[in-house]
Parts: structure tokens; C-alpha cells; sequence
């Protein structure tokens, strides 16, 4: 949607095609009580590939769901988080952006990183190994998980059922 264009930018938007697909709106808060019906709650943050980006994720879930009205997601959202970011501090070691987007039947989690090396839950590994096993953990806790490319790096995402 895009809101108070220009007068010479809403001219040019009227007679093109393009507003069959973008809404114009003259002001700003029309837009806002417009999208307001349609538009799905999320919360974005950038974190650093530190220790403590772990536990920021798990803050955001907490924000998150107790703004959306889903506390019995805090739990499972948090793991499945702290696994996605903690993956990145591990093994990309770039900043990453992490996003909470509710779209009701699911809650959506999304990192992306600065790298482009995929993102797989291992099989057959040592049991007796210290880690690996964090994506394992994800597919079991979620509804759907996957990864794909995105712009220099990737965004790795879980969807958790949120009725």
C-alpha cells in the first residue's frame, strides 16, 4: 500500500495499471485503518552473531506472543528460535534479521543470514555427539521448516500452528 504520494507521483499512479495491484491512499492514516484489517502482526529485529543473541530471541518470542495473545506458543516459538539464531552465531557468524509473523493458522519465525551455505537437519549421526541436532529439534517442534536463498545469504523458517 502506498500512502500520500506525491501530486505528480498520484497523477502518473491513476492512469497506470498499477494500482489494481497497490492500493493509494491520500494520507497516511487512511492507509493505516485500511491495512489495519488485513495486515498480518509482525516484529522484526536485527542481532549480532554474539552469545546473547539467543537469549534476545527468546525475548522476542516472549514479546511477541503475549502481544498476539498466544502464550502457549512462548515455549515451543522459543526453542525452535534460539536453534535458528543459534545456528547463524555457530556457523554463518553473520549479523542476522530475525522476523515473527503471525498469519493465523501459524506463527511464522524467519532468520536470514549473510550466508548462502544451506541449512540441513543431519541423519545418522553419533549419538554421542555434542551437537547437530538443532534442525532434528525444529522438525519435530514445528508444523513446516525450510530454507532458502535470499539476496547474499538465506532465510531459514518454522511455522508453528497457532489456532
Amino acid at each position: 500500500m502506498l500512502c500520500a504520494p506525491p501530486p505528480d507521483a498520484a497523477v502518473w499512479l491513476a492512469e497506470t495499471t498499477a494500482c489494481r495491484v497497490v492500493p493509494v491512499r491520500p494520507d497516511c492514516a487512511e492507509a493505516t485503518a485500511l491495512a489495519g484489517g488485513w495486515a498480518a502482526p509482525r516484529l522484526r529485529a536485527r542481532l549480532e552473531p554474539v552469545a546473547g543473541a539467543c537469549r534476545r530471541a527468546r525475548e522476542l518470542v516472549t514479546d511477541a506472543c503475549g502481544r498476539w495473545n498466544i502464550p502457549e506458543l512462548i515455549g515451543p516459538a522459543s526453542l525452535v528460535l534460539t536453534e535458528l539464531v543459534g545456528n547463524v552465531v555457530r556457523h554463518a557468524g553473520t549479523p542476522m534479521q530475525v522476523t515473527l509473523t503471525l498469519r493465523r493458522p501459524y506463527l511464522r519465525l524467519a532468520v536470514t543470514d549473510g550466508s548462502r551455505a544451506a541449512a540441513r537437519a543431519t541423519t545418522g549421526q553419533d549419538p554421542r555427539a555434542e551437537g547437530g541436532r538443532g534442525l532434528l529439534l525444529v522438525r519435530e517442534l514445528t508444523q513446516r521448516w525450510g530454507s532458502a536463498p535470499a539476496g547474499d545469504g538465506k532465510v531459514v523458517w518454522a511455522m508453528l500452528p497457532a489456532n
